[in-house]
């Protein structure tokens, strides 16, 4: 850091989400809205059924009709509302978050172009996820820099897993890439591993986004809907209990038949970096192990599950690019983009317990159209409206004023 700290510029930590241009990639994607005529009909269905689809909600369908796809403003509401949640952005607010134990401070020096982090990370690679973007924030900074100020931007920014508040933190503005409630008040920003820092996996050589996105669209291609294996897939480690049901869906106990129905849930668990994880699925549950599977494999299978992880899942927003129609379960974490998903729409919903698992999977099967509709949702939301100059976002115009 440097010797002196400057003063504060009102914090600008909308910036967060708000540099970067197209590539060509991305400008390859046309303009489409979801597909939610066939919504009421698969509700009424849904009645019959005794599963409850609700009404996509109206602010949030046309919040995306309303927002072409060239538009890098799409997550504004997004980042108002989790700035409004912090509170007033003081300068004793700061100092608070800079004091922050675990969290890396930074300096944004705007007039000097340069970017200062406290020497030591947690997370190397993630610092390294963080630091791109924040150099990316640097052209607009200094076109919005007055003349002859020296202007220095301050953040605390959170690289652990989990939000502050969990540790008792409350009311300071400290930056985490996931939380589950606003009774958190970390404020929300685009996650490293959108560019680096993503979990170290073999089967995942790169996190770079544009790069998954280029590849696994190629895949997607490759594998349309209607070759798909009609099952539902997942290999992870156990990050959370939650993904025990699901696993004992598919996969026999040693010693135990399979239950009625496993071929269906081809759902299994790889060796974590925990040797306490491990010990819990092979001691406690009394499972075998499977080998992990590329990102691409995955794209098989007409169904992807999606469960929480220690926070919000990295791999969440990969799922949707294979075509497949992804089922969350009971998602408690979310990112920023998280906002404009429908249930239903983009996405489908299963229960925790996994108790609605294969009722929502045979009325799937019975309406394969519907299915596909909701899958091809989410893979074109992810396309459009989740592009790197969305991550990097378009809030400049919405700034708060500067002071030196």
């Amino acid at each position: 850091m440097p010797p002196t700290r400057p003063l504060l510029r009102r914090l600008a930590l909308a910036q967060l989400l708000c540099y970067g241009s197209a590539s060509s990639s991305d400008e390859a994607c046309p303009p489409r809205c979801p597909e939610v005529g066939f919504v009421e009909e698969l509700r009424e269905a849904g009645r019959a059924a005794g599963l409850a689809i609700p009404a996509p909600p109206a602010d949030v369908l046309a919040h995306l009709h309303t927002r072409p796809a060239t538009d890098r403003h799409f997550y504004k509401q997004v980042v108002a509302a989790q700035l409004a949640n912090a509170g007033p952005i003081s300068r004793s607010a700061v100092d608070s978050a800079l004091g922050v134990k675990r969290v890396n401070k930074y300096q944004i020096d705007i007039a000097n172009g340069r970017i200062y982090r406290t020497a030591a990370c947690m997370f190397g690679p993630r610092c390294k996820g963080v630091e791109h973007f924040l150099w990316k924030s640097l052209p607009t900074l200094r076109k919005r820099r007055r003349a002859q100020k020296s202007e220095v931007i301050e953040l605390a920014i959170n690289v652990r897993d989990w939000p502050q508040a969990v540790d008792g933190v409350a009311g300071t503005p400290v930056l985490s890439f996931s939380k589950r409630s606003e009774a958190e008040t970390d404020i929300m920003f685009p996650a490293w591993a959108f560019w680096d820092g993503g979990p170290w996996l073999p089967t995942i050589p790169t996190w770079q986004w544009p790069t998954m996105r280029r590849e696994l669209t190629e895949t997607a291609l490759a594998t349309p809907w209607e070759s798909k294996e009609p099952v539902v897939f997942f290999r992870g480690s156990r990050t959370s209990p939650a993904r025990d049901p699901f696993v004992l869906k598919g996969h026999a106990r040693r010693g135990h038949r399979a239950p009625p129905g496993a071929a269906r849930w081809n759902v299994r668990y790889v060796k974590n970096q925990s040797q306490k994880s491990n010990d819990i699925v092979t001691e406690q549950l009394g499972l075998d192990f499977a080998e992990p599977a590329p990102m691409p494999e995955h794209c098989r299978y007409k169904y992807l599950l999606n469960f929480d992880g220690q926070a919000a899942s990295f791999r969440y927003k990969t799922l949707f690019l294979c075509g497949s129609l992804v089922l969350s379960v009971d998602l408690q974490w979310e990112e920023f983009w998280y906002e404009y998903l429908i249930p239903w729409v983009h996405y489908v919903p299963l229960a925790a317990d996994g108790s609605d698992g294969d009722a929502v999977l045979d009325f799937l099967e019975a309406h394969p159209e519907e299915a596909k509709a909701i899958a091809e949702n989410g893979r074109q939301f992810v396309l459009q409206r989740l592009r790197m100059q969305d991550v990097q976002g378009a809030q400049q115009s919405h700034l708060p004023p500067t002071s030196s």
